[in-house]
């Protein structure tokens, strides 16, 4: 009896006593075919007279994707028949795009060593559950260029790249394979040396011509990896041209009990409809998905903000009705999910995402469509986690929203991330953009930047967003290489957000800051213990660029308010600043009541807050506080992260 019919067996087994039509699906045999017999019976069961929910239910082990689960209108169920691909024991399943390493063996000089297929070229290793770091060089800080000098040979440009000529003594000069990755400002660039001079400290890379307005220079950040030279930390590792592969453990790892994998294929899922035909109904529940692969294309990776090139492991265009629930991604070279071209209603609930080569979940695209089916949006991200991200693409963010409208990001718990927690909208300036009436709300938003890049903020906005609405949420510890970790972060000509009842403390830059925009309203915020400056706004425009009342504004360190307040076109009104070392709050180096005199700042105070314990980070407030009459929802504060309402 073929797979098939034993699936169908088991389908009249089932169906009789049971308020499901369940087909099973069990861990022998290739994946891809047992998948695609489940989904022939179901498809079966759809057009039967039953009228059960249908419900895939894979058996507990170990499932190896020898290609991604795919998903096509064929695979829909409708509106009275939904279908459900369910774990029966999440705990004990795993779906890998990966494969185990055979065991190590203890060489001479200290290192583990284990063999692999010569043609097997992953970029990725996971020992002991953790991502182990492909050897580099420098191991924790950067090498900086000297000069640039970039010309152009044929269709390509070149970058002549010089360095102090110390630094390749102890780096080789004609190692294939091993890749230069530069850090400038937001972006990142990985690239592959076509020659080096060890003499002159010339490095030789081509590819495309850099931005002028984000291009590598003098002092421009530089590490070099995927040469055994550099094999010299544990926790490192390094794949020759032959499969042989090297690890220095990690202090306390034995040999005999130690396990290593390393990923096959990029995706894990592929949800594919068409603008005629949408694949639509369909719940997942319960995976646990693990090891999936990012190899740098011949040309390497050019700088992109946000990585927006970079894919997902679950990907999908043209989807309708569809919930993630209890989905788990760990271990991943790319973003954990897409959803694309023209999804709508779609459901993300308590999923985690974690060990990210990119970033967490992105909505929508980078170009406008004009058609209604070619449009994404009512996406929900509800009660999930996003942690640990930016590995291979620092430049990632945890949820981002391009051109798409009505999307709801509540609840989620966003974290230790190098650039941006939430970005939305993807227009520079006042053009149209798609990206309206986006609820960020209740999240808890931390650990952002952690020193490495710079211009970022928790919250990212750009273009036009009427309705868009950023509330709730508690932010705290973000932090860049230079310039900008904000908390709130408007950017080039954001316009039509409100930004309300959040708690913003401990950034480098500020809590909050305006490059430019029109008409944004930012209310009932505390912003707390940031750096330089507390809040920030820089262009100067002819129309109102934002609404500033009823914040509470409290520091001890830097500046108040920070640029050109005294010229921008700015409402603000009914603040309370409180400065907690009780040195005076100036603005524009003015004591507050002579800054009120032009007009401004109407009906702000200087008193104290009163927060409970806030060099504890408690920025709950006392029942005499004066900030309870500026109407923020300090309670809400408890309710933001990873808690269901």
């Amino acid at each position: 009896m073929n797979r098939f019919f034993t699936l169908l067996a088991v389908i009249l087994v089932c169906g009789c006593t049971s308020n499901q039509f369940t087909i099973t699906v069990t861990p022998n045999g290739q994946f891809s075919e047992s998948l695609k017999s489940a989904q022939n019976a179901a498809k079966a069961a759809l057009n039967s007279e039953d009228t059960r929910p249908i419900v895939i239910e894979f058996e507990p082990g170990n499932y190896f994707l020898d290609q991604p689960l795919t998903f096509s209108p064929e695979e829909s169920g409708t509106d009275e028949k939904t279908i459900s691909y369910v774990v029966a024991d999440p705990q004990n399943t795993l779906f890998s795009a990966g494969k185990k390493l055979p065991p190590f063996q203890q060489s001479a000089d200290g290192l583990w060593i284990c063999k692999v297929d010569s043609n097997w070229n992953f970029e990725q290793l996971f020992v002991n559950g953790k991502r182990a770091v492909r050897a580099r060089t420098p191991n924790a800080s950067f090498f900086k260029m000297t000069a640039v000098k970039e010309s152009k040979n044929g269709k390509n440009y070149v970058q002549a790249v010089n360095f102090s000529p110390e630094i390749f003594k102890s780096i080789p000069t004609g190692v294939k394979g091993m890749q230069m990755i530069v850090l400038h400002k937001w972006d990142h660039t990985r690239r592959f040396i076509d020659s080096i001079d060890p003499q002159t400290g010339t490095l030789i890379t081509s590819g495309r011509k850099m931005k002028p307005w984000n291009s590598w220079r003098k002092d421009t950040r530089a590490y070099f990896e995927n040469f055994k030279e550099a094999l010299d930390t544990a926790g490192e590792w390094y794949l020759d041209s032959e499969g042989t592969l090297f690890y220095k453990p990690l202090p306390g790892e034995k040999i005999e009990e130690t396990t290593a994998y390393a990923p096959v294929n990029e995706k894990f899922m592929i949800i594919q409809g068409s603008e005629k035909d949408k694949v639509k109904n369909i719940n997942f529940d319960g995976f646990r998905f693990a090891y999936s692969s990012m190899k740098t294309p011949a040309g390497g990776f050019e700088p992109a903000q946000a990585a927006a090139p970079v894919e997902a492991t679950v990907m999908a265009d043209f989807a309708s009705n569809i919930s993630f629930k209890d989905i788990h991604l760990n271990h991943i070279g790319s973003y954990g999910m897409w959803f694309r071209r023209g999804c709508q209603n779609i459901d993300v609930e308590k999923c985690s995402i974690k060990d990210i080569g990119a970033g967490g979940i992105r909505i929508g695209e980078t170009g406008m469509r004009s058609k209604a089916e070619e449009q994404t949006g009512n996406i929900t991200l509800h009660n999930n986690i996003i942690r640990d991200g930016g590995h291979i693409f620092p430049c990632a963010v945890g949820v981002w929203i391009g051109h798409a409208a009505h999307n709801k990001v509540t609840h989620n718990d966003i974290g230790h991330l190098y650039y941006t927690a939430v970005s939305i909208g993807w227009t520079w300036g006042y053009r149209a953009s798609g990206a309206h009436h986006n609820i960020v709300q209740y999240n808890h938003l931390h650990n952002i930047g952690k020193g490495l890049l710079s211009d970022m903020g928790a919250v990212y906005t750009l273009g036009n967003s009427p309705g868009t609405v950023i509330s709730h949420n508690v932010i705290h510890d973000i932090d860049s290489y230079s310039y900008g970790g904000w908390g709130l972060y408007t950017d080039e000509g954001s316009q039509g957000i409100v930004m309300e009842n959040n708690l913003v403390y401990k950034t480098k830059s500020g809590g909050f800051h305006q490059h430019y925009g029109k008409n944004n309203i930012i209310r009932k915020n505390v912003f707390a213990n940031n750096r330089i400056q507390q809040i920030q706004a820089t262009r100067v425009e002819e129309h109102t660029s934002f609404f500033f009342n009823n914040n509470v504004i409290y520091y001890s360190e830097g500046e108040s308010l920070k640029g050109p307040w005294d010229r921008i076109k700015v409402e603000s009104e009914n603040n309370i600043y409180w400065n907690s070392k009780n040195e005076p709050v100036t603005i524009k180096n003015k004591p507050l009541a002579e800054w009120q005199k032009s007009g401004k700042e109407k009906g702000s105070v200087i008193l104290d807050p009163l927060f409970i314990e806030p060099e504890k980070d408690n920025f709950q407030v006392k029942e005499s506080s004066p900030a309870l009459k500026l109407g923020i929802d300090f309670k809400a504060f408890k309710k933001a992260g990873n808690i269901s309402e």
